[in-house]
């Protein structure tokens, strides 16, 4: 082998070296003093404020587990003397608001919360899938008229919506949830809106080139695409619904949840009030809301921006 090709293997596998050679993906940041004090100043931040957050349910857990005598007579912050786990078990029994217990409070939040998101999301979907992917006369109009809704105070409404709930035969109702087929607007409008608007038409034009209809494209392609929104929107509907105590009180007075129970029987009781009861029933209600996020915090982190293309 001669000298010169001896030297162009040399230099090719020395340029092979140099582009082979992977960059430093992280470079390392000097840890400075004035680094390091503002890093101990920003950790101790945050500790004070997680604990601002957590001490809340750490007292209430504690205070739910004294009786009644021993929360009244004793500092709230000291530990219970007889760790009353029972009153977990009594609350569903002796928790009463207006002739309903509980375990009927519980599954009134249930029918009501899980009703108002199915109808109301799958609206939202529906409305906001229309606008943002098909050109009619109308489009404008709605998106103008939803928009406005935006800017009109809620309470503004309050005479009217409650003048309606007579006129459809829905007062005091399980019917009542159909009235969440109008709650589409707002921001969840605007969220589904800017995501089937930002979707390619190719998925649309490769359905319909295999035969689907209008529908079939929404149910099948649509919907599946938006599943990390939608899943968003539909756990903020739930968890708005589940703690909102205002409206079962005005139009479902028959049938209250967890949230108007807790807020009529600190209303009706408040000199008499077992506050270990009351602590309780917070804590039950807060136990599913807590699940809830637990199960689909990682749709909110993975799925939000998602396409139809996988790599």
């Amino acid at each position: 082998m001669s000298t010169e090709n001896t030297n162009v293997y040399a230099d090719g596998a020395k340029k092979k070296r140099l582009f082979s050679k992977k960059p430093k993906e992280k470079e390392l940041i000097k840890k400075t003093p004035a680094f390091i004090a503002v890093f101990a100043v920003l950790f101790i931040i945050l500790v004070l404020h997680s604990a601002s957050l957590i001490y809340p349910f750490v007292w209430l857990f504690l205070n739910s587990l004294k009786t009644n005598f021993e929360y009244i007579s004793n500092s709230s912050l000291l530990l219970p003397k007889s760790w009353l786990f029972k009153n977990y078990l009594e609350v569903f029994t002796v928790f009463e608001v207006r002739g309903t217990n509980f375990l009927m409070m519980f599954f009134n939040s249930i029918w009501w919360s899980v009703g108002n998101t199915v109808v109301g999301v799958f609206m939202g979907c529906v409305v906001s899938y229309v606008v943002a992917r098909y050109d009619f006369k109308a489009k404008n109009i709605i998106y103008g008229v939803i928009m406005f809704t935006m800017m009109f105070p809620v309470y503004g409404a309050g005479a009217a919506a409650y003048k309606q709930l007579f006129t459809l035969g829905i007062y005091d109702s399980p019917l009542m949830i159909i009235k969440s087929a109008g709650g589409y607007g707002g921001f969840q409008f605007l969220m589904l809106y800017a995501f089937f608007k930002g979707l390619p038409k190719d998925y649309m034009e490769a359905a319909e080139i295999d035969g689907a209809g209008d529908f079939l494209i929404f149910i099948r392609i649509m919907m599946p695409l938006a599943i990390g929104p939608i899943t968003a929107l539909s756990v903020v509907s739930f968890v708005n619904c589940w703690n909102d105590y205002m409206t079962p009180i005005i139009a479902l007075p028959s049938f209250p949840g967890l949230a108007t129970g807790l807020y009529l029987y600190e209303q009706a009781m408040k000199n008499g009030m077992n506050y270990p009861m009351y602590f309780t029933g917070t804590i039950v209600t807060v136990i599913p809301v807590i699940i809830i996020f637990s199960c689909f915090q990682s749709v909110f982190l993975n799925n939000m921006s998602v396409g139809g293309l996988k790599g």
